[in-house]
């Protein structure tokens, strides 16, 4: 079966997730990407938008523009990034995680997008979390994932795809596309893979990460991400295809 899954119909906007308080989550052993499920064109009112089903994430993208700026003179365009947590979606801190999620979402995309093309305008894309693994950092790729799939939606020229894997090691061991190990050292990376370029890491651990760990983790990630990038291909061709 592909990792990419397109026939499922998309619940109703006010589902809630059934999470038990106090359930232990146990980490989903992997080594490889788990499958996911995609769609766009989800939200009539943006000009483009995504969704993405992938472990306990539920992400929905929207992208408005390019709007005129409501600066007097922007010779490229600028790039808002919206972060909203349903109260259901699992996460205590919003405040802190819409943060974190926003700026690693504007430092991931925006150098995909040819800002030269819009002058005097506004692209601004929103994120919603509908529902979240535990760990910050399959929540960091999922959040990229999606606005790259929304933006592609909303025919925002761009130089390259980005493509977002994060992976954990855990007893000496790098897995990819985890939810949670409690002492493992976590990472999301986010690629240009056209250019091979990494334009965001973000890495979290409880000890001192040695250099040759996180080179594993970084090209454990980065094979992932060529992998990730075959899968959101193959998506965008079969869509394409059909609307023929």
């Amino acid at each position: 079966m592909s990792l990419a899954d397109r026939r499922r119909n998309l619940g109703p906007t006010d589902t809630v997730p059934l999470v038990v308080e106090g359930a232990k989550r146990e980490p989903e052993l992997s080594d490889g990407l788990r499958p996911v499920f995609i769609a766009q064109g989800v939200a009539s009112h943006a000009n483009g938008s995504a969704y993405l089903e992938v472990g306990e994430c539920r992400f929905q993208c929207s992208v408005y523009g390019p709007q005129p700026s409501r600066k007097d003179f922007n010779p490229r365009a600028e790039v808002n990034v919206n972060i909203e947590i349903e109260n259901f979606a699992g996460i205590e801190d919003h405040e802190n995680t819409e943060r974190t999620i926003s700026d690693f979402v504007k430092t991931c995309v925006t150098p995909a997008i040819v800002l030269d093309d819009y002058p005097k305008s506004e692209i601004t894309i929103t994120v919603t979390v509908l529902a979240a693994g535990p760990s910050l950092y399959t929540q960091l790729a999922a959040a990229v994932n999606v606005a790259t799939l929304a933006l592609i939606n909303a025919g925002i020229a761009l130089h390259d795809m980005v493509t977002a894997v994060s992976v954990a090691v855990h007893e000496n061991v790098v897995y990819t596309d985890v939810d949670l190990f409690d002492d493992a050292t976590q990472l999301v990376g986010a690629y240009l893979m056209a250019q091979d370029k990494l334009v965001g890491v973000s890495v979290g651990s409880k000890t001192d990460v040695k250099k040759i760990e996180l080179e594993n983790m970084l090209e454990k990630s980065r094979q992932a991400a060529i992998e990730l990038r075959k899968v959101f291909n193959g998506f965008l061709v079969e869509g394409y295809a059909q609307r023929k």
